[in-house]
Parts: C-alpha cells; structure tokens; sequence
C-alpha cells in the first residue's frame, strides 16, 4: 500500500520486514536505500526516514527485535545494523528513527 514513495517511480522493493510489535516496516529498495515507515502502512506515499546504506540493490533485510534492524546489500555485499532510538513520544514524522551502529 504506502510502501510506494511519491518520487519512486521504477524502484522496485526488495525485501521488507516488519518489528516484532508491529509498529514499524523496514523495507529495501533497487537503489540501495533502507527506508523506515510507520504500521500499518495504510496511506499513499506514506512518512518515511530514507537511509542511504548500500551501493546497489538491499538484498535482504530483518528485524532483531523492535530496535535493531540488518539490510545485507547485494553487489557491495556489505552488512549494516540499524538500531532505534526513541526520542519521547514523537512518531515518524519526529525526531524518531534508526542510526548506523558502528
């Protein structure tokens, strides 16, 4: 449904993965971004955090939990963690998201 961003046009989703609470979808697109919505994604063009993580194609990604995520690209075949952190009670389109765990 909301997956879909407005300025996606050909970009085909990858793989997507939701928390275990329900709360968030990961998801990884043909341009090597990871992007982060609210769930259910129940609206067009969905709020998202776009997160520029691999050179190519997200391969596959999981959710560890509720606050870790993991993309493995493809042709870089590199491997990230992503970890939420909360910022109060703000949602999506706050101050809320995931950051590169070194």
């Amino acid at each position: 449904m909301g997956i879909w961003g407005q300025r996606m046009g050909r970009i085909d989703i990858d793989c997507v993965s939701r928390s275990l609470d329900g709360n968030l979808l990961v998801f990884g697109d043909d341009s090597g971004n990871v992007n982060l919505v609210n769930a259910p994604c129940i609206v067009r063009h969905a709020p998202r955090r776009i997160y520029s993580a691999h050179s190519a194609h997200v391969d596959d990604l999981a959710f560890l939990g509720d606050h870790r995520a993991v993309p493995c690209g493809g042709r870089d075949k590199a491997i990230f963690q992503f970890r939420k952190h909360s910022m109060g009670d703000t949602d999506l389109a706050g101050n809320d998201g995931f950051y590169v765990k070194s």
